[in-house]
């Protein structure tokens, strides 16, 4: 169980994470983060580590042509998610271990989300969230985004510690980067 939340801001996205791994009765936290680069894109993940670690450490995100900046949400369903389920299966990752597997992808001042069935999601709101800790951060966002007195890092630890404060499965340290919106 996790907590990955991504919010855009005029310059950059920023991508923040928990460090739990959980089951049912016993919680570890772990060294590795859930958000990382990959070239132009920042990737944050919630379910298997495994999963993570295939994503981190064997795939590569076919280029972005100066035609799929046109439509990047077009690039990620035709180009990016059959690259990632080639890696899947490369990997000897079946596609059954994807349930409740999801990825945050953010490039090009874009946010992304990546569900079990592989379908790509981009919601109208300026930021996005998984995981267990997904409504929490929800609300926490929604309430924090307005407020200009707060920094975009203030109000990514805001929705993560809201998270945590009311998802057992959700626990600190936080770990946050920032991805440039480049065109």
């Amino acid at each position: 169980m996790t907590c990955v939340v991504a919010l855009r801001t005029d310059h950059s996205i920023l991508l923040g994470s928990d460090s739990l791994a959980s089951d049912t009765d016993i919680g570890v936290h772990r060294v590795d983060p859930k958000v990382f680069r990959l070239g132009e894109f920042g990737i944050g993940y919630g379910g298997s580590f495994r999963f993570g670690q295939i994503v981190q450490y064997f795939f590569n995100p076919p280029k972005i042509t100066k035609k799929d900046k046109q439509d990047l949400f077009s690039y990620m369903i035709r180009k990016f998610v059959p690259e990632l389920r080639k890696t899947l299966d490369r990997n000897d990752f079946d596609l059954e271990e994807l349930v409740g597997c999801r990825l945050i992808v953010v490039v090009r001042g874009e946010i992304f989300y990546i569900e079990p069935d592989l379908h790509v999601g981009r919601d109208v709101d300026e930021f996005t969230a998984i995981g267990s800790g997904q409504k929490y951060a929800y609300g926490s966002l929604l309430t924090t985004v307005p407020l200009n007195n707060l920094s975009a890092y203030d109000k990514v630890s805001a929705a993560l510690e809201a998270a945590a404060y009311f998802a057992i499965s959700v626990s600190p340290p936080f770990h946050i980067i920032e991805v440039e919106n480049e065109n």
